[in-house]
């Protein structure tokens, strides 16, 4: 008798441990959709790590405040471009007007790059940049080519024309270039890693430094920008 009540109890308190747990299993369930809609591709993801050491503007690109002033701006990828903004609701004006705000990013890259940028050769032909010049832009990075011909070709395969372009930038901001690793404080010498970091150069003693770059890249690249302005 006492061993069929035994069972008996045992029975209930499985029956109940299912019960509270499919309970508790639910709201799991409902929030999965959401955790869904947040998910970035790899592909976007990608692109949001190349494309951000260049992003132009500090500010929404649809309301124009101040990016971090409404809490963690928001990264989405349009057409291939990267795209900040204050938060969830400006998402929406993006996506009715992708076109215009494809063309906002560009200008904003063209007017931040155009000064600084390294080449007055078409990065594709080699000929000497002149009145038909036109400015490509390849994600969140400037491209100067001397024809309409030469910017489609870009667009369709930039890897030769970066890598040229990415090599005079190295070799401009080298020449004046004066301080020292970011990670280990030690002065430049026989060995050095040369780190482009969107199209500013960074400099590491040796190999061994990038994972200290990489861990914060951001601070390396204002400590950097410090020392070389530093007098």
């Amino acid at each position: 008798m006492k061993i069929k009540l035994a069972l008996a109890a045992l029975a209930v308190a499985a029956v109940s441990f299912v019960s509270v747990q499919a309970f508790e299993d639910k709201p799991a369930q409902d929030k999965a959709p959401a955790k869904e809609v947040a998910k970035v591709s790899e592909a976007d993801a990608a692109a949001i790590r190349t494309q951000k050491p260049t992003y132009p503007l500090d500010t929404c690109l649809v309301s124009g405040e101040k990016l971090g002033s409404m809490g963690k701006p928001l990264d989405m990828v349009v057409e291939g471009k990267l795209m900040r903004i204050c938060c969830k609701s400006c998402a929406r004006a993006i996506e009715k007007d992708k076109a215009g705000m494809v063309k906002k990013v560009d200008d904003a890259v063209v007017a931040a790059q155009k000064a600084s940028y390294p080449l007055d050769t078409c990065a594709l032909s080699g000929e000497k940049l002149g009145d038909k010049a036109k400015d490509a832009v390849v994600g969140t990075r400037l491209v100067r080519v001397c024809c309409g011909r030469c910017a489609e070709k870009v667009q369709a395969d930039p890897k030769a024309a970066m890598d040229k372009i990415n090599a005079a930038y190295i070799e401009a901001q080298k020449k004046t270039y004066k301080a020292k690793c970011p990670v280990s404080g030690e002065a430049i010498g026989e060995g050095a890693k040369d780190v482009l970091y969107g199209t500013t150069l960074v400099r590491l003693c040796c190999k061994s430094c990038e994972k200290g770059f990489n861990a914060d890249p951001e601070a390396m690249v204002k400590k950097v920008q410090a020392e070389n302005a530093a007098k």
